[in-house]
């Protein structure tokens, strides 16, 4: 853990020149009973709405089972970061999110960009535990940008799958009225 006592082990020099200095935490280890302060809140509570982004751009391209995946995602990660607390509202925006990634992952096995798609995902997920580490070691400020880069490469990815043919995708599921069957 962090001597918040000692500057020097506290902040990033860089960051501390775009005026990113991280607070120390309540004596409970949160802030103001928050996961982070409430500017990194703020900032990853914006970034949510990459995801209202890439909905519409999925419902655009056809592919509308998908697309309510991230128009999902993003409105329960807005519902958490608005008052990121440990709460039900917490484990209900990873379930999604975590739902939504495993259900692209798989499906995109045969999808026309799938490697890019691939490529940008596996950046993604590399953010979570690099932002994790800089948040337990109390540099706030990185571990929140680090963790930007979940949602923003997520996004990126999401949105290159969505620009080809996916298919497993709800346009292609081999359901006709000639192959119905009523018994």
């Amino acid at each position: 853990m962090v001597d918040y006592d000692n500057d020097k082990n506290k902040q990033l020099t860089f960051l501390n020149k775009f005026g990113l200095y991280d607070a120390k935490p309540d004596e409970n280890g949160l802030f103001e009973g928050m996961c982070v302060p409430r500017p990194q809140a703020n900032y990853i509570l914006y970034l949510s709405g990459l995801s209202f982004i890439t909905a519409f751009y999925g419902f655009y391209r056809g592919h509308y089972l998908y697309a309510s995946l991230p128009f999902t995602v993003a409105c329960t990660t807005i519902l958490y970061w608005m008052n990121p607390i440990n709460c039900w509202r917490r484990y209900l925006d990873m379930f999604v999110a975590m739902g939504g990634y495993a259900f692209h992952l798989i499906s995109a096995t045969n999808a026309q960009y799938a490697i890019p798609y691939y490529i940008c995902k596996i950046v993604s997920m590399i953010c979570y535990p690099i932002g994790h580490f800089f948040h337990n070691s109390g540099y706030i400020w990185a571990g929140t940008l680090w963790h930007s880069g979940v949602h923003i490469f997520g996004n990126i990815a999401t949105m290159i799958l969505y620009s080809g043919y996916i298919q497993s995708s709800d346009q292609s599921l081999p359901i006709s009225s000639d192959t119905a069957v009523i018994s």
